[in-house]
Order: structure tokens, then sequence, then C-alpha cells
């Protein structure tokens, strides 16, 4: 389960909400299983391009298995999900407005995170989240970071309820240090809420 399905917690009940890159399907049952949601929209186009790099991905090498494999792994959940089989920008308007929350977790090359954020931005209501993973990766990282400048929303990462702030960096990096005493800098999930 993502660590920022417990910032959607707080959001209530009847959640809507978004996944951006479905892969199996893993991240959307720790949704399906953890939170009130009353419609899940999954949207993965299972299908390679140039710009993607799937060796990146690991354990999400092929497309058509792993499409099976989310399909079966969510099978119980068809009256709370429904699949778009596109590239995020393209499924961009088939998405409702005043969503609870969006989750990226698609495309890490190039502009595609900067590109999703900005796209699905917009649908999420005022105190929604959006949210993503590999906040570690300076790519996606950088994106974020850009993208909260001067909004000025708040913005979380390293999830670990038990970590110990140890320093900041132009306020949105933070280096923590965690129960079993590793430090890491953020990684992993973050998520900002909309004001």
């Amino acid at each position: 389960m993502r660590e920022s399905v417990n910032g959607f917690k707080t959001l209530g009940n009847d959640l809507v909400g978004v996944e951006i890159g479905v892969c199996k399907g893993e991240s959307a049952l720790g949704m399906l299983q953890n939170l009130p949601i009353k419609m899940l929209y999954l949207v993965d186009p299972y299908v390679e391009y140039e710009e993607y790099n799937i060796t990146e991905i690991s354990g999400c090498p092929n497309m058509d298995e792993n499409e099976a494999s989310a399909k079966e792994l969510l099978k119980d959940y068809e009256g709370r999900i429904t699949w778009s089989r596109k590239k995020s920008n393209d499924a961009v308007n088939d998405i409702p407005n005043d969503l609870d929350f969006v989750y990226i977790d698609g495309n890490h090359a190039g502009g595609y995170v900067k590109m999703d954020i900005e796209n699905y931005y917009p649908k999420v209501k005022d105190g929604g989240i959006l949210a993503g993973h590999d906040f570690q990766k300076i790519e996606i990282r950088d994106s974020v970071l850009e993208f909260n400048k001067g909004r000025n929303h708040d913005l979380y990462s390293f999830p670990f309820e038990k970590a110990n702030h140890i320093h900041d960096w132009d306020e949105e990096w933070r280096l923590y240090r965690v129960p079993s005493g590793r430090i890491s800098i953020d990684q992993e999930d973050w998520w900002l809420i909309k004001k």
C-alpha cells in the first residue's frame, strides 16, 4: 500500500480519485481495500512507446501481462472502478472534476510528470490531494517543487510516521532519520493539499 493513502484517509467518505499508471494493480488494490472509495478511475494505456523507459519500471516489463494481472486483481471491485486504457494526456477529458485525489505513478520520463501535474491539478477540488510516487527521483522532485513554487500548498514527503525531522532545504526538501537508524532524503510518495 502506498504511503499517500494515509493522507487520502483524511478526505472523508465516498471518495472519488484517479490513479495514473496502474501497472499490475497493487496500488489500486491498496486504495480500494483501505479507503472508502466511491469511484476510482484507473488510467494506463498498457502500451510501450518511445518515451516510456520500461527498463526503469521494476516488476512491470510486459504490458499485456500487467493489464491481465491488474484486471484479475481488481475484479471484485468492478462497481467502484472505471478503466481508461489511454495515455494520461488523452484521458484527462474523460475524468470528472471535483476529485478528492489524484495519484501519479505513470511515465517518469521527460516532462510527463509535470504534464500530469498540470493536467490533473485543476480536476482536484479545494482541500483535495494531488500525490505521486518516486519523489526520490530528481526529475520528479524537480517537477513537483517547480509546480508548487509560488502556490505554497502544503507539500509532504517521506511518509514514515515515526521519522524524526532533521533538516530542511528550501522548505520543501527535508532530511529524516527513520526508526531503522538509516538517514534518507525525501523518497517514495509525495503529496500536496490543494488550497
